[in-house]
Protein backbone atom coordinates (compact mmCIF):
# COMPACT_ATOMS: atom_id res chain seq x y z
CA UNK A 1 0.00 0.00 0.00
CA UNK A 2 1.06 3.45 -1.05
CA UNK A 3 0.40 6.61 0.92
CA UNK A 4 -1.76 7.18 -2.40
CA UNK A 5 -4.28 4.73 -1.24
CA UNK A 6 -7.46 6.44 0.46
CA UNK A 7 -7.43 4.85 3.91
CA UNK A 8 -9.64 1.55 4.70
CA UNK A 9 -12.43 2.61 7.09
CA UNK A 10 -15.32 0.16 7.44
CA UNK A 11 -18.23 2.22 8.18
CA UNK A 12 -20.74 -0.30 9.66
CA UNK A 13 -24.33 1.20 9.11
CA UNK A 14 -26.88 -1.09 10.32
CA UNK A 15 -30.86 -0.34 9.83
CA UNK A 16 -33.52 -1.90 12.66
CA UNK A 17 -37.07 -2.52 11.02
CA UNK A 18 -40.32 -3.20 12.69
CA UNK A 19 -41.66 -6.12 11.23
CA UNK A 20 -46.15 -6.34 12.32
CA UNK A 21 -47.99 -9.01 11.77
CA UNK A 22 -51.49 -9.18 12.67
CA UNK A 23 -53.80 -11.89 13.12
CA UNK A 24 -56.99 -11.43 11.24
CA UNK A 25 -60.48 -12.63 12.62
CA UNK A 26 -63.92 -12.80 10.76
CA UNK A 27 -66.83 -14.56 9.74
CA UNK A 28 -70.19 -14.44 10.89
CA UNK A 29 -72.81 -16.77 12.45
CA UNK A 30 -74.59 -19.45 10.84
CA UNK A 31 -78.43 -18.50 9.22
CA UNK A 32 -81.17 -19.55 11.53
CA UNK A 33 -83.42 -22.26 10.82
CA UNK A 34 -86.31 -22.32 10.78
CA UNK A 35 -88.68 -25.49 11.85
CA UNK A 36 -92.24 -26.03 11.79
CA UNK A 37 -94.10 -28.40 13.74
CA UNK A 38 -97.40 -29.49 13.67
CA UNK A 39 -100.18 -31.15 15.62
CA UNK A 40 -103.21 -33.13 14.00
CA UNK A 41 -106.29 -34.86 15.08
CA UNK A 42 -109.06 -37.05 13.60
CA UNK A 43 -111.02 -34.07 13.21
CA UNK A 44 -108.91 -31.35 11.53
CA UNK A 45 -105.24 -30.33 11.03
CA UNK A 46 -104.31 -27.45 12.36
CA UNK A 47 -100.99 -25.75 11.70
CA UNK A 48 -98.98 -24.16 14.61
CA UNK A 49 -95.79 -22.22 14.71
CA UNK A 50 -93.27 -22.86 16.95
CA UNK A 51 -91.09 -19.85 17.30
CA UNK A 52 -87.87 -19.69 15.33
CA UNK A 53 -85.16 -22.16 16.60
CA UNK A 54 -81.35 -21.80 15.73
CA UNK A 55 -80.79 -25.82 14.81
CA UNK A 56 -77.33 -25.79 13.97
CA UNK A 57 -74.62 -26.61 15.44
CA UNK A 58 -72.75 -23.68 17.88
CA UNK A 59 -70.39 -21.70 15.85
CA UNK A 60 -67.26 -23.39 16.06
CA UNK A 61 -64.17 -20.93 17.84
CA UNK A 62 -62.29 -19.88 14.85
CA UNK A 63 -58.33 -21.31 15.26
CA UNK A 64 -56.43 -18.52 15.59
CA UNK A 65 -52.77 -18.24 15.26
CA UNK A 66 -50.58 -17.41 17.70
CA UNK A 67 -50.17 -13.42 17.89
CA UNK A 68 -46.23 -12.64 16.84
CA UNK A 69 -45.26 -9.71 19.01
CA UNK A 70 -43.93 -7.04 16.85
CA UNK A 71 -40.07 -6.19 16.51
CA UNK A 72 -39.27 -4.07 19.00
CA UNK A 73 -37.29 -1.47 16.54
CA UNK A 74 -35.76 0.03 20.17
CA UNK A 75 -34.26 -3.12 21.52
CA UNK A 76 -30.52 -4.05 21.81
CA UNK A 77 -29.22 -6.14 19.07
CA UNK A 78 -27.81 -8.85 19.87
CA UNK A 79 -23.85 -8.66 21.12
CA UNK A 80 -24.01 -4.93 21.28
CA UNK A 81 -23.80 -3.00 25.06
CA UNK A 82 -25.06 0.13 25.86
CA UNK A 83 -23.17 3.53 25.30
CA UNK A 84 -21.18 4.22 28.35
CA UNK A 85 -22.13 7.96 30.10
CA UNK A 86 -19.60 11.21 30.06
CA UNK A 87 -21.51 12.16 33.40
CA UNK A 88 -20.85 9.17 34.88
CA UNK A 89 -18.15 7.59 33.21
CA UNK A 90 -16.62 3.92 34.23
CA UNK A 91 -13.59 3.70 37.24
CA UNK A 92 -10.38 4.65 35.32
CA UNK A 93 -11.24 5.41 32.23
CA UNK A 94 -10.36 8.82 30.34
CA UNK A 95 -13.31 10.29 30.82
CA UNK A 96 -12.69 9.78 34.78
CA UNK A 97 -9.39 9.88 35.50
CA UNK A 98 -7.91 11.87 32.32
CA UNK A 99 -6.88 15.50 31.73
CA UNK A 100 -9.82 17.55 30.18
CA UNK A 101 -7.91 17.60 26.46
CA UNK A 102 -6.62 14.00 26.09
CA UNK A 103 -8.89 11.15 24.85
CA UNK A 104 -10.47 10.07 21.45
CA UNK A 105 -12.39 12.62 19.48
CA UNK A 106 -14.65 12.04 16.49
CA UNK A 107 -15.87 13.88 13.26
CA UNK A 108 -17.87 12.55 10.36
CA UNK A 109 -14.71 11.61 8.24
CA UNK A 110 -13.08 9.67 11.57
CA UNK A 111 -11.22 9.89 14.97
CA UNK A 112 -8.20 11.90 16.61
CA UNK A 113 -6.24 10.34 19.09
CA UNK A 114 -4.24 12.73 21.80
CA UNK A 115 -2.54 11.39 24.63
CA UNK A 116 -1.88 13.12 28.04
CA UNK A 117 1.61 14.32 26.59
CA UNK A 118 -0.43 15.63 23.67
CA UNK A 119 0.87 13.51 21.05
CA UNK A 120 -1.87 13.41 18.12
CA UNK A 121 -2.90 11.55 15.11
CA UNK A 122 -6.01 12.35 13.15
CA UNK A 123 -7.59 10.68 10.03
CA UNK A 124 -9.56 12.89 7.62
CA UNK A 125 -11.08 12.66 4.43
CA UNK A 126 -8.65 12.13 2.32
CA UNK A 127 -5.24 12.96 4.34
CA UNK A 128 -3.75 12.51 8.12
CA UNK A 129 -2.33 14.97 10.91
CA UNK A 130 0.40 13.64 12.44
CA UNK A 131 2.38 15.39 15.24
CA UNK A 132 1.86 17.21 18.79
CA UNK A 133 -0.15 19.96 20.58
CA UNK A 134 1.44 22.16 23.22
CA UNK A 135 -1.73 22.63 25.93
CA UNK A 136 -1.94 25.50 28.15
CA UNK A 137 -5.46 25.42 30.24
CA UNK A 138 -8.04 25.01 27.66
CA UNK A 139 -6.00 26.40 24.49
CA UNK A 140 -4.25 24.21 22.08
CA UNK A 141 -1.22 25.23 19.23
CA UNK A 142 0.70 22.68 16.91
CA UNK A 143 4.56 22.05 17.42
CA UNK A 144 6.77 22.14 15.15
CA UNK A 145 7.03 18.40 13.43
CA UNK A 146 3.73 18.71 13.08
CA UNK A 147 2.63 17.56 9.48
CA UNK A 148 -0.70 16.51 6.76
CA UNK A 149 0.32 13.43 4.82
CA UNK A 150 -1.15 12.15 1.91
CA UNK A 151 0.70 12.82 -1.67
CA UNK A 152 3.09 14.80 -0.07
CA UNK A 153 4.79 15.53 3.34
CA UNK A 154 3.16 19.44 4.09
CA UNK A 155 4.09 21.89 7.75
CA UNK A 156 0.83 22.41 9.62
CA UNK A 157 0.36 25.29 12.20
CA UNK A 158 -2.79 26.34 13.97
CA UNK A 159 -4.12 26.44 17.34
CA UNK A 160 -7.57 26.44 19.03
CA UNK A 161 -9.14 25.62 21.95
CA UNK A 162 -10.89 22.94 24.24
CA UNK A 163 -14.07 22.55 25.53
CA UNK A 164 -13.63 20.68 28.73
CA UNK A 165 -14.23 16.42 27.96
CA UNK A 166 -17.19 18.38 25.22
CA UNK A 167 -15.02 19.17 22.28
CA UNK A 168 -11.81 20.28 20.44
CA UNK A 169 -11.82 23.86 17.71
CA UNK A 170 -9.72 25.98 16.06
CA UNK A 171 -7.85 26.63 13.15
CA UNK A 172 -5.02 25.55 11.27
CA UNK A 173 -3.09 25.97 7.92
CA UNK A 174 -0.42 23.83 5.38
CA UNK A 175 2.58 24.91 4.42
CA UNK A 176 1.38 28.81 5.02
CA UNK A 177 -1.42 28.56 3.04
CA UNK A 178 -4.95 29.91 4.17
CA UNK A 179 -6.95 29.11 7.19
CA UNK A 180 -9.16 26.09 7.32
CA UNK A 181 -11.20 25.32 10.55
CA UNK A 182 -10.08 22.15 12.79
CA UNK A 183 -13.21 21.02 13.65
CA UNK A 184 -15.08 20.99 15.96
CA UNK A 185 -14.22 17.76 17.04
CA UNK A 186 -16.38 15.88 19.46
CA UNK A 187 -15.21 14.32 22.50
CA UNK A 188 -16.31 10.77 22.03
CA UNK A 189 -18.25 8.47 24.57
CA UNK A 190 -15.42 5.90 24.05
CA UNK A 191 -13.19 7.70 26.66
CA UNK A 192 -15.75 6.83 29.34
CA UNK A 193 -14.77 3.05 28.83
CA UNK A 194 -12.39 1.59 31.32
CA UNK A 195 -10.28 -0.59 28.98
CA UNK A 196 -7.19 -2.62 29.63
CA UNK A 197 -4.71 -4.87 27.70
CA UNK A 198 -7.53 -7.61 29.39
CA UNK A 199 -10.03 -5.92 26.98
CA UNK A 200 -7.70 -6.66 23.24
CA UNK A 201 -7.81 -10.14 24.15
CA UNK A 202 -9.34 -12.04 21.21
CA UNK A 203 -10.34 -11.49 17.27
CA UNK A 204 -11.12 -8.50 15.65
CA UNK A 205 -11.86 -8.14 12.19
CA UNK A 206 -13.62 -6.38 9.21
CA UNK A 207 -14.60 -8.26 6.19
CA UNK A 208 -15.18 -7.11 2.37
CA UNK A 209 -15.24 -9.55 -0.18
CA UNK A 210 -15.00 -6.96 -2.80
CA UNK A 211 -12.13 -4.99 -1.13
CA UNK A 212 -10.52 -6.35 1.52
CA UNK A 213 -10.75 -8.45 4.81
CA UNK A 214 -8.55 -7.71 7.71
CA UNK A 215 -7.89 -9.87 11.17
CA UNK A 216 -6.00 -8.67 14.21
CA UNK A 217 -5.86 -11.22 17.11
CA UNK A 218 -4.04 -10.31 20.58
CA UNK A 219 -2.97 -12.80 23.77
CA UNK A 220 -3.18 -11.80 26.90
CA UNK A 221 -0.11 -9.59 26.63
CA UNK A 222 -1.26 -7.64 23.74
CA UNK A 223 1.42 -9.69 21.38
CA UNK A 224 -0.67 -9.96 18.19
CA UNK A 225 -0.85 -11.64 14.97
CA UNK A 226 -2.92 -11.70 11.93
CA UNK A 227 -4.27 -11.71 8.26
CA UNK A 228 -4.90 -9.66 5.28
CA UNK A 229 -6.77 -10.77 2.22
CA UNK A 230 -8.86 -9.35 -1.11
CA UNK A 231 -7.99 -7.04 -3.93
CA UNK A 232 -7.00 -4.22 -2.05
CA UNK A 233 -4.34 -5.53 0.33
CA UNK A 234 -3.38 -8.70 -1.01
CA UNK A 235 -2.26 -11.37 1.17
CA UNK A 236 -0.29 -10.21 3.90
CA UNK A 237 0.69 -12.40 7.33
CA UNK A 238 0.75 -9.52 10.35
CA UNK A 239 2.86 -9.66 13.74
CA UNK A 240 3.33 -7.04 16.35
CA UNK A 241 2.19 -5.82 19.86
CA UNK A 242 0.02 -3.15 21.18
CA UNK A 243 0.73 -1.52 24.67
CA UNK A 244 -1.31 1.13 26.86
CA UNK A 245 -0.06 4.51 26.42
CA UNK A 246 -0.37 4.68 30.36
CA UNK A 247 0.15 1.02 31.25
CA UNK A 248 -1.29 0.49 34.91
CA UNK A 249 -4.16 2.44 34.03
CA UNK A 250 -8.07 1.91 32.31
CA UNK A 251 -7.57 5.10 29.97
CA UNK A 252 -8.59 3.60 26.48
CA UNK A 253 -5.40 4.70 24.19
CA UNK A 254 -2.92 2.26 23.09
CA UNK A 255 0.29 2.39 21.14
CA UNK A 256 0.53 -0.30 18.30
CA UNK A 257 2.95 -1.32 16.22
CA UNK A 258 2.99 -3.92 13.68
CA UNK A 259 5.14 -5.15 10.26
CA UNK A 260 3.52 -6.66 7.33
CA UNK A 261 5.22 -9.89 4.86
CA UNK A 262 3.58 -10.93 2.15
CA UNK A 263 2.01 -14.25 2.59
CA UNK A 264 0.75 -14.84 -1.23
CA UNK A 265 1.21 -17.99 -3.13
CA UNK A 266 0.59 -19.22 -6.69
CA UNK A 267 -1.84 -16.84 -8.24
CA UNK A 268 -2.84 -15.00 -4.90
CA UNK A 269 -2.54 -10.91 -4.93
CA UNK A 270 0.68 -9.97 -3.47
CA UNK A 271 0.80 -8.17 -0.29
CA UNK A 272 0.36 -4.24 -1.04
CA UNK A 273 1.51 -3.16 2.47
CA UNK A 274 5.09 -2.02 3.02
CA UNK A 275 7.05 -4.57 3.99
CA UNK A 276 10.20 -3.01 3.91
CA UNK A 277 9.52 -0.90 7.79
CA UNK A 278 7.19 -1.73 10.91
CA UNK A 279 4.08 0.55 10.67
CA UNK A 280 3.58 2.24 14.34
CA UNK A 281 0.82 4.99 15.65
CA UNK A 282 -2.21 5.04 17.72
CA UNK A 283 -5.19 3.51 18.65
CA UNK A 284 -7.86 2.71 20.49
CA UNK A 285 -11.77 0.89 21.24
CA UNK A 286 -14.67 3.23 19.92
CA UNK A 287 -17.98 2.64 19.77
CA UNK A 288 -19.80 1.65 16.45
CA UNK A 289 -23.65 1.48 16.43
CA UNK A 290 -25.60 -1.71 15.95
CA UNK A 291 -28.54 0.21 15.03
CA UNK A 292 -30.22 3.14 14.10
CA UNK A 293 -31.25 4.34 17.54
CA UNK A 294 -29.16 4.80 20.63
CA UNK A 295 -31.19 2.16 22.46
CA UNK A 296 -29.54 -0.75 19.68
CA UNK A 297 -26.40 -0.26 21.68
CA UNK A 298 -23.06 -0.47 20.31
CA UNK A 299 -19.80 -2.72 18.94
CA UNK A 300 -16.60 -2.26 20.12
CA UNK A 301 -14.16 -1.59 17.50
CA UNK A 302 -10.58 -1.37 17.70
CA UNK A 303 -9.44 1.79 15.34
CA UNK A 304 -5.82 2.62 15.16
CA UNK A 305 -3.59 4.81 12.55
CA UNK A 306 -0.20 3.56 11.73
CA UNK A 307 2.73 4.68 9.82
CA UNK A 308 6.00 3.82 8.70
CA UNK A 309 8.99 5.78 8.57
CA UNK A 310 8.85 6.23 5.15
CA UNK A 311 5.04 7.57 4.99
CA UNK A 312 3.00 4.47 4.35
CA UNK A 313 -0.07 5.02 5.89
CA UNK A 314 -2.62 2.85 7.35
CA UNK A 315 -6.45 3.58 9.27
CA UNK A 316 -8.80 0.54 9.83
CA UNK A 317 -12.09 -0.18 12.11
CA UNK A 318 -12.40 -4.14 12.94
CA UNK A 319 -15.13 -4.68 15.16
CA UNK A 320 -14.31 -7.28 18.07
CA UNK A 321 -15.67 -10.60 17.50
CA UNK A 322 -18.64 -12.63 19.63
Amino acid sequence: MTKRKSTFRLLAFAAALAALQGCGGGGGGFPITLVPAGNSDSQTQTESKVPETDTSSPAPTPETTPETTPTDRYAPVAGSEPAPSLSDPQKGSTADVGSASEGIYESFFGHTFITAAGQLARKDLLDWTWGSITVNGTDWSFNPETRSLHITSKTVTGSGTFTSRTSMQGTYSEDGGASSAWGPLKYSQANALAITLANLQGKWSVADATRYNMSLEFDANGVLSGTTSGPQLGVCSLSGAAVQVEPGTAKNMFYLAMTAVNAATGSERACTLDTSLPFAGLAGVVLTAAGIYPQNGYFRTFAFHVKTPNLHLLTNYLRKEQ
